[in-house]
């Protein structure tokens, strides 16, 4: 049977029907998943096609907090509440369950070079039922579509690097990527033009440095684009940035600060309770201090713009005032690359966060590592209590907004997931460190091993570069994408070993 499936003739289609009936079942099994500021996304989508409403929306607190969002996953909800209705959920389900398994097939085959076709089945099976990743396609999120559009820039590239596709072919198919992938994920705007920049260097050199110029136009549109169409819906035109929350972020991991930060938060912070707990252990800041901090600022006489850049200037004084507090940032961040145990060792006893030891922190990822691959419990209870919240200050959602996601997703959410996927439980058993070294690993000693670590490295650096600049804490949700790339190393590993112990035609006879 296996001999069967694994023949040159039609492999492509049974891959493709495999990888179908595995997100079937795991969509089945599931229902609607969400998280917190799932509901941040509908917000935008209600207003995005109506300029004045738009600017209204930006100008409010609402706007302040969340002026990072992309509008892809808006404008998509927009859509999609235009074409479906009530059934908005179950159509992002199927495009996003349906585009993964598609996609992840595409990925799998353009290693055809680098492993034989039973790995490339247990790397479409591990990527299919490793219910963190899948678990993504069940939520109204940027994740799963995002980790789609990086998979199929990574599988364009490679095609690309083989000669298996024309670089011309393969550039303009990675600079619209590039483009769409940048409206889900900032970051995709590097990883695209990385991809994009790696094929012509390996096909062209420097014989045709004009493409090197192409390649970063149309870098430079994608992250313009959005910003653009907020200038020219009547704010001011700046770019997508987190700076009146730097602050906030910063107080995860900042405290008994010296007389330089002191000086530096003399002109930020006027409130002696925000005060108190900046230089308190505590507890961290919050969206309420940060409202307030952006008020002060503003009765000064300071526009909203100049009062998160003072505070993004700074946060940037306490966060790098001394060696142990950039430690504490390079080290938690490193979850966002999936690292769980790496991003919370050595000392358990040892203030990592906030409120938080070592040990402490560790659990606080392993929770929300189950939470986020369905593996948790009381998932219903939990979206009534997230919309308890909303209703409290500081009253950033419209109930407008609150009404249309509680209708489109409340009735798909499982209190649990059923069917096989709480025997996928198991993978919590195994640290999520030990698939990212193992994949590591896969990638440094595979074929060609400087073209697959450059893309390794294009992946990686964007995601937690962004991670350590903007939200200082990481958090295992930002690895969603570089998971396949995981599991494609440790295939890899894999291979080599079955074919290092395999018994030679001497030894079987």
């Amino acid at each position: 049977m296996l001999a069967w499936f694994l023949n040159e003739r039609h492999f492509t289609l049974k891959l493709l029907i495999v990888s179908f009936v595995l997100n079937g079942a795991m969509a089945f099994s599931r229902g609607a998943s969400y998280w917190f500021d799932t509901i941040a996304y509908f917000e935008i989508a209600r207003v995005i096609a109506d300029p004045a409403a738009f600017h209204q929306l930006n100008e409010s607190n609402f706007g302040l907090l969340f002026q990072h969002i992309v509008p892809g996953l808006p404008l998509l909800i927009l859509l999609f509440e235009e074409i479906f209705g009530t059934m908005l959920w179950p159509a992002f389900a199927v495009l996003q369950y349906g585009l993964s398994a598609a996609v992840c097939v595409y990925f799998a085959r353009g290693f055809d070079g680098l492993i034989n076709r039973s790995s490339q089945l247990i790397l479409v099976v591990l990527i299919e039922t490793f219910a963190y990743y899948s678990d993504f396609h069940s939520a109204i999120l940027t994740e799963s579509l995002s980790a789609s559009l990086a998979l199929l820039i990574i599988a364009v590239t490679v095609r690309c690097l083989d000669g298996k596709y024309p670089l011309y072919r393969a550039l303009i198919s990675l600079l619209i990527l590039t483009f769409i992938g940048c409206q889900f994920r900032s970051y995709l705007v590097v990883i695209g033009a990385g991809c994009s920049a790696l094929a012509v260097f390996e096909r062209r050199r420097f014989r045709q440095f004009w493409l090197y110029g192409v390649v970063a136009v149309v870098a430079v549109a994608s992250a313009v684009a959005y910003p653009a169409y907020r200038a020219a819906a009547g704010g001011r035109f700046k770019p997508l940035n987190v700076n009146a929350l730097m602050l906030m972020h910063t107080s995860y991991v900042a405290w008994d600060l010296d007389a330089r930060s002191q000086r530096a938060l003399d002109s930020v912070v006027f409130d002696p309770v925000i005060r108190e707990k900046l230089t308190l252990q505590r507890e961290a800041l919050n969206m309420n201090d940060v409202l307030k901090l952006v008020s002060d600022l503003e009765a000064r006489g300071l526009s909203r713009d100049q009062a998160g850049d003072l505070i993004n200037t700074a946060s940037k004084t306490v966060r790098t005032q001394s060696t142990e507090i950039m430690l504490r940032q390079l080290q938690l961040s490193l979850s966002s690359l999936g690292f769980q145990y790496l991003a919370t060792c050595c000392d358990s006893s040892r203030a990592l966060r906030r409120g938080f030891d070592g040990e402490a922190m560790l659990d606080h990822l392993k929770r929300y590592y189950r939470w986020n691959a369905g593996l948790a419990k009381n998932y219903q209870r939990t979206f009534e209590a997230y919309n308890a919240i909303y209703l409290q200050p500081p009253y950033l959602y419209s109930q407008a907004a609150i009404d249309w996601y509680t209708s489109r997703v409340r009735p798909y959410i499982f209190d649990q997931a059923y069917m096989f996927r709480p025997a996928l439980g198991i993978t919590r058993l195994i640290p999520p460190d030990f698939f990212v070294i193992l994949g590591l690993a896969g990638f440094i000693t595979a074929r060609r091993n400087w073209q697959m670590i450059s893309i390794l490295i294009i992946c990686m650096a964007p995601i937690y570069a962004a991670t350590l600049m903007a939200t200082v804490v990481g958090n295992t949700r930002y690895s969603h994408p570089l998971w396949p790339l995981y599991f494609l190393g440790l295939v890899v590993v894999g291979e080599r070993a079955a074919n290092k112990f395999k018994p030679s035609p001497q030894t079987t006879s």
